[in-house]
C-alpha cells in the first residue's frame, strides 16, 4: 500500500504541476501519470474511481486516455506533502529569536514571509477555499467593497467612512459598532489592513467613523496578504492568520 501512494502522489503530483492534460499512463515518446505495470493500473484506477482525477479524452484504445487533475487530487497533493504543516514550520523558522529584522518593513524577510503568505492564500484558491462560514455578511461586503476599490485604480487607501457609506447601501442597517467588529475581525486575520490618520485630529472626517487600531486611530483601510480573490468565480479564497 505504501508504493501505491508513493505512485499516486507522483502522479497527482505531476498532473498539478503540469496545470494541464496528460496522458493516463506512460506510453512511447509521451510522459504520462502512471507506469504501464500492475501497480501503475491499480493506482490509475483508484484516482480516477476517487475523483482525483478525471477523464477529457477517452479513446478506443486501451491504456490511452487523456486525464486532467481535479479539485480533490490537488487536495490529496497538499495533504500528501503536509504543506500545511510546512508553511507553519516556515513561518516557526522566520519568526523565530534568530530573525528580528522581520517585522522592520521592506527588509528581505518581511518581503519573504508577506510571499509566504501569498502562497497560502493561492493554495487556499487552488483548493477551492470559498469566505469562511463564519464571516457575516458585512465581512464579505467589505472586502467585495475594498476589491472594486482597488479594481478602480483610486489614490491610496479606501477612507473607513467612504467605505461605511458603501456598506450602508449593501447591509440595511448595519451600524458603525458592526462595521467596526467585522473590521477588526477581518484585520486580526490580516484579511484587511487599517492605516492612520496622520493630520490633525480636529480634521478627521466622519470621526465617529474611526476605530481605534493599537495605539493609532484608523480612518482607511485595503485588502490584507491573506485575502486572495478568485476571478473566476467572483469570490475570495482566504488563508486565515489564525
Amino acid at each position: 500500500m505504501a508504493d501505491q501512494q508513493i505512485i499516486i502522489l507522483q502522479a497527482l503530483s505531476y498532473a498539478l504541476e503540469s496545470a494541464g492534460v496528460c496522458s493516463l499512463f506512460n506510453k512511447k515518446g509521451v510522459q504520462g501519470l502512471f507506469p504501464l505495470s500492475a501497480s501503475g493500473k491499480v493506482a490509475a484506477k483508484y484516482c480516477l474511481e476517487n475523483r482525483l482525477l478525471k477523464v477529457v479524452e477517452q479513446s478506443t484504445k486501451p491504456f490511452t486516455e487523456m486525464v486532467k487533475i481535479t479539485c480533490w487530487g490537488i487536495r490529496s497533493v497538499m495533504e500528501g506533502i503536509k504543506i500545511d504543516k510546512l508553511l507553519e514550520n516556515a513561518a516557526a523558522i522566520i519568526e523565530s529569536s534568530g530573525e528580528k529584522g522581520l517585522n522592520k518593513s521592506g527588509t528581505d524577510d518581511a518581503v519573504f514571509y508577506h510571499s509566504l503568505e501569498k502562497t497560502a492564500g493561492l493554495i487556499a484558491l487552488k483548493l477551492g477555499a470559498p469566505i469562511a462560514e463564519d464571516f457575516n455578511s458585512t465581512s464579505k461586503h467589505i472586502l467585495i467593497l475594498l476589491k472594486e476599490w482597488s479594481d478602480a485604480g483610486r489614490a491610496g487607501d479606501c477612507q473607513l467612512y467612504y467605505l461605511y457609506q458603501q456598506l450602508s447601501s449593501r447591509c440595511s442597517g448595519v451600524t458603525p459598532g458592526a462595521f467596526h467588529d467585522a473590521l477588526r475581525n477581518l484585520r486580526h486575520k490580516k484579511l484587511v489592513e487599517l492605516h492612520p490618520w496622520t493630520g490633525p485630529l480636529y480634521e478627521i472626517p466622519k470621526p465617529e467613523l474611526a476605530l481605534m487600531a493599537g495605539h493609532e486611530i484608523a480612518c482607511y483601510a485595503s485588502l490584507g496578504p491573506a485575502a486572495v480573490f478568485n476571478p473566476d468565480d467572483s469570490s475570495f479564497a482566504l488563508c486565515s492568520a489564525g
